[in-house]
């Protein structure tokens, strides 16, 4: 009898066994390269047991990131990426909130239309959520097809699970892709001028392009968004970073990425984590970018179109900025 993970399956025929089949390849990988088995001993948790490591998660020491990370994803999508991203020259991936379903359409009327293209990919990323809230995130899957959704509690404290589950999906389903765009659902993105950026460092390797943030002091004030335990990080200042609404990477950080995430101790902010401590470990190049401006900024139709990121003030202040980039080649010359 042949193995089932030896039986060639095609993505389109049945996802369930592309799924298996994938997997262990990853494990296969994973463990050529790993000193130990990342995948040993994992056991499925029911979203209560989740739910409660990741609340322990807030302020405690809970060690590695994989003692509280699931495998796999509830909605894989993996129709979004054919032949692995072998065609595809970016993919954008957008975090977004389950509730932020305004929002979502806001950014599918506005700039993701910049990115129907052959060979950008879009998609939300979500996580999970109450049971009226996924059948309602079910159905609007079923109507766009640009959702994914992950193991874990949708929650601002789990944005490292998030972005490890990123790089979870990355690998398994879209390696060969060259470029990610990482963006949260409050971004506007100048897609044209992120197209010019890309064909400009074709030749970059193991990068992290962004807003660079160097020796950020880690908060300690328990009240703040932001706030870190010495528990979960010990020393005064973080290592340099690229700061979270909006950064560009090469997939071949993407495995290493992964794997060391899942290996490094936990801590909630997910682009110091993943952009700084990983990539530190993992020796990855940073570079400050300005066109990644990643705050919210009253721009003009001439200034929208040297920007890459720009924060958007509500779905109102999504269709604004749309309509800025438009005018531009009218209004600027």
């Amino acid at each position: 009898m042949i193995p089932l993970h030896k039986i060639p399956v095609p993505r389109e025929q049945n996802a369930v066994l592309y799924d298996i089949q994938r997997l262990h390849d990853n494990r296969s990988n994973v463990n050529q390269s790993s000193k130990f088995s990342l995948f040993e001993d994992v056991k499925i948790k029911t979203p209560s047991q989740i739910e409660k490591l990741q609340g322990q998660a807030n302020s405690a020491d809970i060690g590695a990131t994989r003692n509280l990370y699931e495998f796999g994803f509830d909605i894989p999508n993996i129709a979004l990426c054919p032949d692995l991203g072998t065609s595809l020259k970016l993919l954008i991936l957008i975090l977004s909130a389950p509730s932020h379903m305004d929002k979502r359409m806001a950014i599918r009327q506005t700039w993701a239309g910049f990115a129907r293209r052959k060979d950008i990919q879009l998609s939300f990323f979500l996580g999970r959520t109450t049971s009226d809230l996924t059948s309602k995130i079910e159905e609007e899957s079923s109507v766009f097809g640009d959702i994914i959704a992950g193991r874990f509690i949708d929650t601002y404290r789990n944005l490292t699970l998030k972005t490890t589950s990123i790089m979870e999906w990355i690998d398994h389903y879209c390696p060969k892709v060259k470029y990610i765009l990482k963006t949260d659902d409050d971004m506007f993105i100048n897609v044209p001028k992120l197209l010019g950026f890309v064909a400009s460092h074709q030749d970059s390797k193991r990068t992290f392009f962004g807003k660079l943030a160097k020796s950020w002091g880690a908060l300690r004030d328990f009240k703040s968004k932001y706030y870190v335990s010495p528990e979960q990080f010990a020393p005064s200042h973080y290592p340099d970073f690229v700061t979270g609404p909006a950064y560009l990477f090469t997939s071949d950080i993407v495995r290493e990425s992964y794997v060391e995430a899942l290996r490094a101790k936990f801590m909630p902010l997910e682009d110091v984590f993943i952009t700084g401590l990983v990539a530190q470990v993992i020796n990855v190049t940073h570079v400050h970018s300005p066109e990644f401006y990643n705050w919210d900024k009253k721009v003009g139709a001439c200034e929208m179109k040297h920007y890459i990121s720009v924060g958007a003030s509500g779905t109102q202040g999504m269709f604004d900025l749309y309509k800025k980039l438009l005018d531009s080649p009218f209004t600027c010359g």
